[in-house]
């Protein structure tokens, strides 16, 4: 098969796209989300994608420069890879500093689900909720999955 082919198969072949996709987060973010990626990507972004598909992973630590794309590529696309992905994760915490940026993370995320025609229609649909128990979460019914995003502050304990 030609590469071309292959590419034309992937873009307009839903059941292609989806498998794909599902397995390898670096198509995901070719297939869905390369608006979001504005510069070639350097090698260490190659670890990023190595680490977030390994299922031996447990924990892993990014420190890089700022706008290197470490929050977009592994607290945003990662996120949602993750359940959606092979992975098929049912609840993922997102712990930032403060409140606001837990607030930001969802919104980012939010925005990916909202953003992309492509990607809702093949893994939606998605809803937000927002009642009081709730709050700063986003639920994936049709996954059984749940974002939730919390601040160093917060308590996690019962979630």
């Amino acid at each position: 098969m030609k590469k071309n082919s292959f590419l034309e198969k992937l873009f307009k072949i839903k059941l292609i796209r989806v498998t794909v996709s599902r397995i390898s987060f670096k198509w995901f973010i070719a297939i869905y989300f390369c608006k979001y990626i504005d510069v070639e990507p350097a090698p260490f972004h190659e670890t990023f994608f190595e680490y977030a598909e390994s299922n031996e992973a447990k924990t892993f630590v990014v420190s890089g420069f700022r706008g290197c794309g470490k929050s977009t590529i592994l607290n945003t696309l990662y996120t949602i890879w993750s359940i959606v992905g092979k992975q098929k994760k049912k609840f993922v915490v997102i712990s930032c500093i403060n409140q606001p940026l837990a607030k930001q993370s969802l919104k980012n995320i939010r925005d990916c689900f909202e953003s992309d025609p492509l990607f809702r229609n093949d893994f939606g649909p998605f809803k937000e909720i927002s009642d009081n128990w709730t709050a700063g979460s986003i639920e994936l019914a049709w996954y059984n999955a749940r974002i939730t995003a919390t601040s160093s502050g917060e308590s996690v304990r019962g979630i």
